[in-house]
């Protein structure tokens, strides 16, 4: 355990689950397991455009620990867990289409209240020891804010303003979550709902 990381006793508590992906961005143990080293040194498994290992090519490498760098982690975070659903379903995987870029331009940064954004503290170097964790973070609170600043680029955020602005009733409302329906056999091509989206996710030619 690293010198800076502190536990506290009495807020552990158990979660019951039928799989369980281990990421815990540290670098991997190969004893056992050298098959899967690249060879190169830098401690990692070389993975295929789907996550895939040289040892197996029904593996998933999101069901291992550590199966790549931390900014590749990253990166593939979203489809290497639907592609581990694939395989558990014993469905052919298959590669999505990449998301068009949201620009500034698709945005309505008018809708959007302003709002601060929260730096996290640092420890004054009068302050710091060997093991100090220099950067102190965000307050819960904090957090909370910043989650709220998030614009949901490109993404519906159920703010309902196409279905406010929609003249012909296109839009039927679902649960929270499930977003909208859109009636196509109503539309007339106005595109007061593209124009009005603030988070440029509905686009209409």
């Amino acid at each position: 355990m690293a010198a800076h990381t502190r536990t506290h006793r009495g807020s552990e508590f158990d979660l019951d689950a039928s799989s369980v992906i281990v990421a815990v961005r540290q670098q991997p143990d190969f004893r056992g397991l050298e098959i899967l080293s690249n060879g190169n040194g830098n401690g990692w498994i070389k993975t295929d455009d789907w996550g895939r290992t040289r040892l197996t090519e029904s593996l998933p490498a999101a069901m291992l620990p550590d199966l790549a760098p931390p900014p590749l982690l990253l990166l593939k975070g979203g489809w290497q867990p639907r592609a581990s659903t694939r395989v558990f379903q014993g469905r052919t995987l298959e590669k999505q289409p990449p998301l068009p870029a949201v620009t500034i331009e698709k945005l309505k940064l008018d809708w959007y209240p302003a709002a601060p954004r929260h730096e996290g503290q640092k420890v004054s170097v009068a302050e710091r020891e060997l093991s100090t964790e220099v950067e102190r973070g965000l307050t819960e609170d904090e957090v909370l804010e910043e989650a709220k600043r998030c614009m949901s680029c490109g993404m519906c955020m159920d703010c309902e303003t196409c279905w406010m602005y929609c003249s012909n009733n296109c839009f039927v409302r679902l649960p929270k979550g499930e977003h909208s329906k859109i009636k196509l056999e109503v539309c007339n091509g106005c595109k007061k709902c593209a124009e009005a989206c603030p988070s440029g996710y509905i686009e209409m030619s």
